[in-house]
C-alpha cells in the first residue's frame, strides 16, 4: 500500500532531524466540487492523518495549502493533524470568514491569508488598508494569524493596471506593519 511506503520513507527522515516544518499544497483538489465529504472521509482522512500523525511524533508542523471553499472543513483538518491553513480566502472567491474561522479553529490552527489579491487590480488602496485591518481585527487576537495575500491572478494577464495592483500590495505591506503590531490597535 502506498501509504506504507510513504510511512517508511518519512519515518527515517524524521528521526535523522528533517523538519520540523511540512508543507503541503493542492488539498482543494480533496474538497468539493472536486471530492464530496464522503470521499474526503473516505480516500484523505485515513491515509494523511497517519502522516501529519507521525509528523507530530518528532515534534513537527503541518501547515496546508488549500485554496477554495474550505470553511466546512477546518474543524476535520484540525483532527486529522493539520496545524495551520493559506491562504483561507474570503467570499466571494471562497468562503473561509476569518471571523468565523478564528472562533472555530483559531485556537488550534495557523490561519494565514485572507486578502484577496486577485482584487487589486480593482480596488483602491484605501480599500486595501481597510481589508487589512478588518483581517487584523479578525484574524491577530490572541495569535495564530499570518496577514497574507490569498494569491492568484493579481497582475498576471495581459492589460492589467499593474500601477494599482503594485500600489494596493505596497499598501498591504504598510497597513500590516502599522496596524498589526502587539498589542493590537486597529
Amino acid at each position: 500500500m502506498l501509504i506504507n511506503r510513504l510511512i517508511a520513507r518519512l519515518k527515517p527522515l524524521l528521526e535523522a532531524g528533517v523538519g520540523p516544518y511540512f508543507s503541503q499544497s493542492g488539498m482543494e483538489m480533496a474538497l468539493d466540487p472536486w471530492m464530496s465529504r464522503e470521499m474526503f472521509e473516505d480516500y484523505i482522512v485515513p491515509y494523511d492523518s497517519k502522516v501529519y500523525g507521525l509528523i507530530h511524533r518528532y515534534g513537527g508542523k503541518t501547515r496546508i495549502h488549500c485554496h477554495g471553499k474550505a470553511m466546512r472543513y477546518l474543524e476535520q483538518f484540525v483532527e486529522i493533524g493539520i496545524d495551520g491553513i493559506e491562504p483561507c480566502e474570503p467570499p466571494p472567491q471562497a468562503d473561509v470568514v476569518l471571523r468565523e474561522a478564528k472562533q472555530l479553529v483559531g485556537d488550534r490552527m495557523l490561519l494565514c491569508g485572507n486578502i484577496p489579491s486577485p482584487q487589486f487590480q480593482f480596488l483602491h488602496p484605501d480599500e486595501t488598508e481597510e481589508l487589512v485591518k478588518q483581517a487584523i481585527r479578525d484574524g491577530a487576537p490572541g495569535g495564530g494569524f499570518i496577514l497574507r495575500t490569498t494569491g492568484g491572478e493579481a497582475g498576471t494577464w495581459p492589460g492589467v493596471n499593474l500601477d494599482r495592483v503594485l500600489a494596493n500590495a505596497e499598501r498591504m505591506i504598510e497597513a500590516g506593519v502599522r496596524y498589526g503590531q502587539y498589542p493590537l490597535n486597529v
